[in-house]
């Protein structure tokens, strides 16, 4: 007979597959058990507003049979960026995009973007329980996030109009779960729910008390300007009176965050309805405006549903968090107790799903597990000169996919030095990914979870190690090697035989930093700096 140690890894390694944090949007529907899907029309060619107003109120399904608000401010033009596909799309899609003006000045929904209402039913009557959206969507180079703005999402209820706008959801009215982008282009859902148990207190929520909605997991990824970006979100009701709604969200096919403790209704009468295509800046005053007129553009609009309620569901369908969960650290005797109905419904199969979560976690979180969420990259060599300059500890590494080389960096907050720094880390990855600059280090693609952050970038190294190298030398070498001579060296130190015009470059990423992106570094040193393969010098470490 196999041992039980056996048994259970045999089991899990079966489930890797679907275990994977990487997963397109079927993949996806396929494991929340969505079977039932639709998408959006657009049209074969462009159509000016006149048009494209006709052709949304005629093909869309609208509720109330018009849009909302923002019907002025929509056009379906040429795509804008043919050249910048998500970076997890294996190809581009041609084909007139849904063009949204945000007029300067404009916030709210009556004055800025978009917001109507695409209803979707099932074949036989039933209602959907779950639903999937999954869009891309792409900003102009130079929109400006200011504080806040939303995005698209999905609703239901009886009231078409509520769960936006400061009215609050009450459990029998309407429930709505949309995107919204913050400053700096921070990423989160927004949700009009109930918020019972406590909830707020959570550090994963933003609650407000005024009626207005609830952030999920701010922060938890970031858009990118001039080029699209896919977003998939995956909403299950809780059956009423209980406290087990989902959310799930996915950018660019990595899963960014999940909660599975959502209330979002206390009546059966409130369940998932369509697409609530309801994009404006704001908040509720003009500190939220854009100082200029600036745009979004959507396209790939797809919903998946399914009208099954399992409680179970989730565990079954959904893959495991991209970072260990904050709740566990937890009485695996309590957790017993609370899944104990799976026991007293003879749900086996819901029971065992839970203590195969059990061990998975076990794995993940408390066993040094974490490889199976590092980047897509070979693992090289650490760059030893480079330790216990910053926060951050650098590899040279490669590219699974082809070979391209590139550098990793890692924090690790399990080291006590680290523990307090986490904060500056996350910051770090977030300006990263937003900030786009040719003097600035170029983001590749990251990985984060409860304790690490892996960031990959291009090939660079530090500037204070190509320093040193230079200094180590006689005076002959380091001629020969400014010249190219010794080629052996070229990739360090060609940067440093231009120096005065690579400080420049430094400069002027700064000025772009503080006046285009609205930011500061606050910790320009050598060690931030570092020397891409083509000698340019470029800043890295924008903690502050």
């Amino acid at each position: 007979m196999l041992p039980l140690a056996l048994i259970l890894c045999t089991v899990l390694f079966s489930m890797t597959p679907v275990f994977s944090q990487f997963a397109d949007p079927t993949a996806v529907a396929s494991q929340f058990s969505l079977t039932t899907s639709t998408s959006i029309p657009f049209p074969t060619a462009t159509l000016s507003n006149a048009d494209a107003q006709s052709f949304i109120v005629s093909g869309w399904s609208l509720s109330k049979g018009r849009i909302q608000n923002g019907a002025e401010n929509i056009a379906f033009v040429d795509d804008p960026f043919p050249n910048a596909p998500a970076p997890s799309s294996t190809s581009n899609t041609s084909g007139p995009v849904l063009q949204v003006q945000y007029p300067a000045g404009g916030f709210g929904s009556n004055t800025s973007g978009l917001q109507l209402y695409s209803l979707w039913n099932t074949s036989d009557g039933s209602a959907f329980q779950s639903m999937m959206l999954t869009y891309e969507v792409a900003f102009d180079a130079n929109f400006t996030f200011v504080k806040g703005g939303k995005l698209p999402g999905v609703r239901g209820g009886p009231d078409p109009d509520g769960c936006s706008g400061g009215v609050a959801a009450n459990g029998s009215n309407c429930f709505s779960t949309r995107l919204m982008w913050r400053k700096e282009a921070a990423g989160e859902v927004y949700a009009y729910m109930l918020t019972p148990n406590n909830i707020c207190s959570n550090s994963d929520f933003i609650c407000n008390s005024d009626g207005f909605g609830t952030s999920i997991d701010r922060g938890s990824f970031s858009f990118v300007n001039a080029q699209w970006n896919r977003v998939t979100v995956v909403v299950r009701m809780n059956t009423a009176s209980t406290v087990n709604g989902m959310v799930s969200l996915y950018y660019n096919n990595v899963k960014a965050l999940e909660q599975d403790a959502l209330y979002y209704r206390s009546s059966s009468g409130v369940n998932i309805n369509g697409l609530y295509l309801s994009t404006f800046f704001g908040g509720s005053d003009s500190s939220w405006a854009p100082n200029s007129t600036v745009h979004s553009y959507f396209r790939n609009f797809e919903l998946w549903g399914s009208s099954s309620h399992r409680t179970s569901l989730a565990r079954k369908s959904a893959l495991p968090p991209f970072r260990c969960r904050r709740h566990r650290r937890r009485n695996p005797i309590t957790e017993l107790v609370n899944n104990f109905n799976c026991i007293l419904r003879l749900d086996i199969d819901g029971l065992l799903l839970w203590i195969i979560s059990e061990i998975w976690d076990l794995l993940l979180c408390h066993l040094g597990a974490e490889i199976w969420i590092k980047p897509p990259v070979l693992s090289g060599p650490k760059v030893v000169s480079f330790e216990n300059k910053t926060i951050w500890t650098l590899y040279d590494a490669t590219k699974r996919d082809d070979g391209t080389p590139v550098s990793v960096f890692e924090f690790d907050a399990n080291t006590p030095a680290k523990k307090n720094l986490f904060p500056l880390a996350k910051n770090a990855l977030r300006k990263l990914r937003t900030v786009r600059h040719p003097e600035v280090l170029k983001f590749m693609d990251a990985v984060e979870s409860d304790s690490t952050i892996y960031i990959m970038t291009e090939r660079v190294r530090p500037l204070g190690s190509a320093v040193q190298d230079w200094s180590s030398k006689g005076v002959q070498e380091r001629r020969g090697l400014a010249f190219g001579v010794c080629t052996e060296f070229r990739f360090a130190l060609a940067g440093l035989y231009v120096a005065g015009l690579r400080v420049t470059d430094v400069q002027v990423a700064l000025s772009f930093l503080n006046d285009s992106a609205g930011s500061t570094h606050g910790n320009v040193r050598v060690d931030s700096v570092f020397i891409s393969s083509s000698g340019e010098w470029k800043l890295g470490d924008l903690m502050c």
